[in-house]
């Protein structure tokens, strides 16, 4: 076998297939510091214990960093890599909040130093042609009282530039969220919004409309908070976790309207009937198991909302194949509830059913008398399921599982608080525990 063969069948070669042994020894014969890479990437292979080797990896990478991937070794962790076979394997980048611009999000990222500027020269990289899974964080940065933004489109750009045909996890933002182990993976929580310093961030994505043809073997898709997102057509034949935090119509649409055959989890969230009818009736879309409805709480005058997304969801005949399904945000009236109650023996093999009742925090209670209907309005029967008697038939009737939500702001900035979600009303937010 030639070099340029030997190659083309490492870039082709299933993950951990003996084709990379006979590489490594190649290169260590010219001396090539990769075949020392590949040796040790196949030693952790049997034993990731391995402390010595983990060791003996560690040192070599900070030794040819310059050469495989410069500023990924940055002081503050905020780039970290794994290796395979001679590759990398997986990438994170954790951009903290309030960072500013470094080198991530931004049009000409290569401007900047710093751990963003190497991601993007990472990506392009002949080492990264292997790349397994990315999971991405944006960095958020403000303006005054104006607004909370965080970027991923340049990033995206670049990564769309490529092929990644052993592209199987991609995530943007869902490392900032809790996760669910109930749906297999741990997908993020959408009832969680990612916050800047005065509220919840506007995260923008871009172009993700050539994902599908460069990534055909991905699995996991995680959009925990996209805004600026553009899906085109989606076609993912091996697709199985898809979490998309945005209730915006055409992107939903467009998901409904996809080619996803292998799909099993799908976390959305949703604000309108329509957009849940589109995509319960898609018949493009495969027998997910697990379905999460997001939706964000009505406000005044929008109390039977939540009455029609139900409706939708039991006349869809997608209950016959849910194990989980997770309503966390929706509220609804006792005739809402009761459509659920009705239909349970339809969700045959339901195994868990999240749903959220609500409290006003003590503190909210107290607060001046100019805020009474506002206080009036979340003290209503529907923002409290458990405490009513449609809690106890809901319970008889299906395996609930009850999260506590706490409104702990009605008109007011609450600051950056664990679990914290904004997007009610005005400024206003609540504490959902979804243990």
């Amino acid at each position: 076998m030639s070099a340029e063969e030997l190659e083309l069948a490492v870039l082709t070669a299933v993950p951990g297939d003996p084709v990379f042994a006979v590489w490594g020894d190649a290169l260590a014969d010219e001396g090539d510091p990769r075949g020392a890479l590949v040796s040790l990437c196949r030693q952790l292979e049997h034993d990731p214990g391995d402390e010595k080797v983990q060791r003996a990896l560690a040192e070599l990478v900070a030794a040819n960093a310059d050469a495989w991937c410069p500023g990924c070794l940055d002081d503050d962790d905020t780039l970290r890599l794994t290796w395979r076979d001679g590759f990398i394997d997986a990438v994170t980048f954790d951009g903290e909040p309030m960072a500013g611009d470094v080198g991530y999000g931004q049009e000409d990222p290569a401007a900047d130093a710093g751990a963003g500027s190497a991601l993007h020269r990472l990506i392009s990289a002949p080492m990264a042609a292997r790349i397994s899974s990315l999971s991405l964080r944006a960095p958020i940065d403000a303006e005054g009282n104006h607004g909370c933004w965080g970027h991923h489109e340049a990033f995206v750009a670049r990564l769309i530039a490529r092929d990644w045909p052993w592209l199987r996890s991609l995530d943007f933002d869902g490392a900032t969220l809790p996760r669910s182990l109930e749906h297999g993976r741990g997908s993020p929580e959408l009832s969680f919004l990612r916050f800047g310093e005065l509220h919840d961030a506007e995260i923008t994505v871009g172009d993700l409309s050539a994902l599908w043809k460069r990534a055909p073997r991905l699995q996991h898709l995680a959009l925990a908070q996209p805004t600026g997102v553009m899906l085109g057509q989606v076609h993912a034949p091996a697709l199985r976790t898809f979490v998309f935090g945005s209730a915006d119509s055409e992107s939903l649409n467009a998901i409904a309207e996809g080619k996803l055959p292998l799909l099993e989890t799908l976390i959305v969230r949703v604000d309108e009937p329509a957009d849940v009818a589109s995509l319960l009736r898609s018949r493009s879309i495969g027998a997910f198991k697990h379905l999460g409805l997001i939706a964000t709480p009505s406000g005044e005058g929008e109390e039977e909302r939540g009455d029609e997304i139900l409706r939708v969801l039991v006349e869809s005949d997608r209950c016959e194949q849910l194990e989980t399904l997770d309503l966390g945000g929706l509220d609804a009236t006792e005739r809402g509830w009761s459509q659920l109650v009705h239909a349970a023996p339809r969700f045959k093999r339901l195994q868990s059913l999240r749903l959220t009742t609500w409290a006003l925090d003590p503190s909210v209670a107290k607060t001046d008398d100019w805020m009474e209907n506002s206080i009036e309005f979340f003290s209503g029967p529907h923002f409290a399921p458990r405490q009513q008697p449609i809690g106890r038939f809901l319970e008889q009737a299906l395996p609930v599982r009850w999260m506590t939500a706490s409104i702990v702001s009605v008109v007011e900035n609450t600051g950056r608080k664990k679990g914290l979600f904004y997007g009610f009303l005005n400024s206003d937010g609540y504490a959902e525990d979804r243990g």
